[in-house]
């Protein structure tokens, strides 16, 4: 796969910056969280039509009842600015509607990851509310913007 046996890739992912290794890492978690509980939504390897390279990975999950569907992305840091993460956005927020039968889908971001918050924004996402303490992946981020779309009776997707 190309996207982890290039050294020069490097992902950016809720504002840090992962190197292959730990990547992989995240991978193995999230495959071995989809084994243990496969109702809790999807990972899905986003791939380049064209080249047929893999450029990135997504997620759509939703822990419990009692909580939103949470969509996240990554893509290689040799393909942002190219459209991919407004295209996973979009689909996973598509899919999240569909599959949990949510009327709100949310998105976990810091503030410093400028990029993914405009594509979210792009997407129809609008600020919700602001995080502190928040633990993910093995560390307990600082500061989280926590942003969500709506979906209106008509189906579209509207801003919260």
């Amino acid at each position: 796969m190309d996207l982890f046996n290039d050294k020069a890739n490097s992902f950016v992912f809720g504002g840090t910056t992962y190197n292959q290794s730990e990547i992989g890492n995240m991978l193995q978690s999230m495959a071995s969280e989809a084994e243990e509980n496969p109702r809790i939504g999807f990972r899905l390897m986003l791939v380049n039509k064209e080249d047929d390279k893999l450029i990135g990975f997504g997620s759509t999950k939703k822990f419990t009842e009692d909580f939103y569907p949470e969509i996240g992305f990554v893509i290689a840091s040799a393909r942002t600015g190219q459209g991919y993460g407004s295209e996973a956005a979009k689909g996973l927020t598509d899919l999240s509607f569909r599959h949990f039968g949510a009327k709100t889908v949310i998105a976990e971001v810091e503030p410093a990851n400028i990029a993914s918050i405009k594509v979210l924004e792009k997407n129809h996402y609008r600020f919700s509310e602001r995080r502190s303490g928040v633990f993910y992946n093995g560390r307990t981020l600082e500061d989280t913007l926590i942003y969500q779309v709506n979906k209106s009776p008509d189906l579209s997707i509207t801003g919260a």
